[in-house]
């Protein structure tokens, strides 16, 4: 059975890929994949009215992909090189130093009415104190987007840039949402902060909030060349494993209809408090898809979850494709859905009695990880030229011991505003230190022993994407081999 948000989402990537170069031929390869969709739900009659609502989609992701591509020509052409002054509010801090600051401005109010409503990257040539929220009246001139940030400021979905030349002031907005935000943010940081801000400490605000700052770069290089670093990228994992909690506690005391309710807010509130970050973006919007599934009765698909999570990110952003992070999120996740979940259902441990859950677990690990690896091999050799061989085993080693300290810092979290919470959360608090310094010593001894780490040259890329579409093939025929074994067994 074919899974038709599975192929939208794939042309909708396509599209993404070739939009920033070439806009027509974007919209050439939406109308191509529409065409697809219909062609495949014609052939059943009874399938036509969908297949027609699916095309109309992407024919409205057509529009938006053309219609977005000609607006920031036509603004571009018209804005480089003038001046305004401008009233902003301030999105984001990219980048701040004594000398200076990268900050992203939505600009409320011009003197050139062209400039209003737009989200600009922007340079300011000394540090700023301001924070998401603040609104500042300032002079700003338009400049062109530099070629070698191009598509990294598209896939972040800033289209325009400027120079700040003056600020006349800078005024902090009290009510804005961003900053409630950030001082819900703040509150969270402090908190970890107050049991120690040491590595541990660094590495569970990481965990927690997606705030990896305070993380050095030697223990992010090891990170990295251990090929742990998802963890530390707040993602499906902390959804799945925070609202399964949850939903395990209230499970046959309240009714589905709440228990929906419950997950959303939890989703929305971790998707807030981590800034939208693309990651956790695209896993709350396949989370979404399938909590209201199972609350209308539907037969949810985890796959077309994915497909359908893509077609709205390339809808909110058509430059989605030169985001790495996206890419990373995106493979990760369909490296669970699908090449790791044929090997795990393929294979049983029931035979083992209760020691079976151990190997269950163990191995469940090692192929996520396994599978994660290869899926991700194209994107992490083409960004990071290097391959983390020792990824399956650095993730069954410190997988437990990072899933328990994401639960005990969130439940010291929680602990930590209740009345005498700064001594009720300690000892939560050392406990979620303590797993994170397993953590660290781990990957430390595999980072220093430069254990498994094999350096690959980027424009080798193209091989991985071809060993990583073999190796999926590969786990389609051993899975349908090992399950039919298993049925033979059973009706011998």
């Amino acid at each position: 059975m074919y899974r038709p948000f599975v192929i939208i989402g794939i042309g909708a990537l396509v599209a993404s890929f070739v939009a920033l170069n070439n806009t027509l031929l974007a919209g050439a390869v939406i109308l191509l994949t529409a065409v697809l969709i219909l062609f495949l739900f014609f052939r059943n009659s009874n399938q036509k009215n969908k297949g027609v609502i699916l095309a109309l989609i992407f024919i409205m992701l057509l529009i938006r992909v053309v219609s977005l591509g000609v607006f920031i020509e036509n603004k571009t052409n018209k804005l480089v090189g003038s001046s305004a002054e401008i009233t902003a509010e301030i999105v984001d801090i990219g980048y701040s130093s004594n000398k200076y600051s990268s900050v992203i401005l939505k600009i409320k109010d011009s003197s050139n009415k062209d400039m209003e409503g737009l989200t600009v990257t922007t340079t300011f040539s000394y540090s700023t104190n301001a924070i998401p929220g603040d609104i500042i009246n300032a002079e700003i001139t338009f400049v062109p987007l530099q070629d070698n940030f191009r598509s990294y400021n598209f896939g972040k979905g800033y289209h325009f840039a400027g120079n700040v030349t003056q600020i006349y002031s800078n005024t902090p907005n009290k009510y804005s949402f961003w900053r409630f935000i950030y001082n819900v943010r703040t509150q969270i940081l402090n908190s970890i902060e107050y049991s120690g801000q040491d590595d541990a400490g660094a590495v569970l605000k990481a965990l927690i909030i997606g705030d990896d700052a305070d993380i050095s770069n030697e223990l992010y290089e090891t990170v990295k060349a251990t090929g742990v670093s998802h963890m530390l990228v707040v993602s499906g994992m902390h959804l799945s494993l925070l609202c399964g909690i949850m939903m395990n506690i209230v499970n046959g005391r309240i009714r589905l209809a709440t228990k929906v309710i419950v997950c959303s807010a939890i989703s929305l509130f971790i998707l807030a408090v981590c800034l939208f970050h693309i990651s956790i973006l695209r896993a709350s919007i396949a989370y979404f898809v399938m909590l209201f599934g199972r609350f209308f009765k539907r037969t949810t698909d985890p796959l077309s979850s994915l497909g359908f999570g893509i077609v709205v990110a390339v809808f909110s952003n058509p430059y989605i494709f030169y985001n790495v992070a996206f890419l990373l999120s995106l493979a990760a996740t369909f490296a669970v859905l699908y090449p790791s979940k044929m090997l795990i259902d393929a294979v049983s441990f029931k035979r083992f009695g209760r020691v079976g859950k151990l190997f269950r677990s163990a191995y469940d690990i090692f192929v996520i990880a396994t599978c994660s690896m290869v899926c991700t091999l194209p994107i992490i050799v083409y960004y990071f030229g290097y391959v983390a061989l020792a990824s399956p085993i650095a993730n069954l080693a410190v997988t437990f011991a990072m899933n328990s300290a994401l639960v005990l810092g969130v439940l010291a979290i929680m602990l930590f505003f209740l009345p005498f919470g700064k001594f009720i959360s300690l000892p939560c608090f050392f406990l979620a230190r303590a797993f994170v310094k397993f953590f660290i010593s781990v990957i430390t001894y595999m980072g220093k022993n430069d254990f498994g780490v094999v350096r690959v040259s980027p424009d080798k890329n193209i091989y991985c994407f071809f060993i990583a579409c073999a190796f999926i093939l590969l786990v389609r025929v051993l899975s349908r081999y090992l399950i039919s074994k298993r049925k033979e067994k059973q009706n011998a």
